[in-house]
């Protein structure tokens, strides 16, 4: 009889942490939203169109994903999307200067990738790397 107390307790205790780790997570990306002011200097200073670009954020790392992108075909190198990638970080880094939100970004992640029209399925064509140096600037991360 002392089993089904012991499996219920543990239920509750497995629900009450999943939904306070769901709503920890759901705080940590309302908290961290990205203005449109960095999106729109991505868009600046890269030339895509809207549709072409999106951005989620953690408290300490950006991830920018651009969608089919003319740098994923076959005959590009990846210094060339390296190249891009680094417009993107400055683009960041403009939008955000002098702000605590910029200072506490230790990392940004750019995600080259293929996607059909009217899917969600997405081919990972590069991902690039920017971590955060002891001079304070966000610098190419090579491996």
């Amino acid at each position: 009889m002392q089993v089904v107390p012991r499996a219920i307790s543990s239920w509750w205790l497995v629900a009450i942490f999943a939904l306070g780790v769901a709503t920890a997570s759901s705080d940590l990306r309302a908290q961290t939203a990205p203005p449109a002011a960095v999106k729109e200097s991505i868009l600046g200073a890269t030339g895509y169109d809207e549709a072409a670009i999106e951005i989620s954020t953690a408290p300490i790392q950006i991830i920018v994903t651009v969608l089919n992108s003319p740098l994923i075909g076959s005959l590009v190198t990846h210094a060339e999307r390296e190249a891009e990638a680094a417009q993107i970080v400055r683009a960041i880094e403009t939008a955000w200067a002098g702000s605590a939100e910029l200072a506490a970004i230790q990392a940004v992640h750019i995600d080259y990738v293929s996607r059909r029209l009217g899917s969600d399925h997405t081919d990972a064509v590069d991902g690039i790397d920017f971590r955060r140096n002891v001079d304070g600037r966000l610098e190419l991360h090579k491996t």
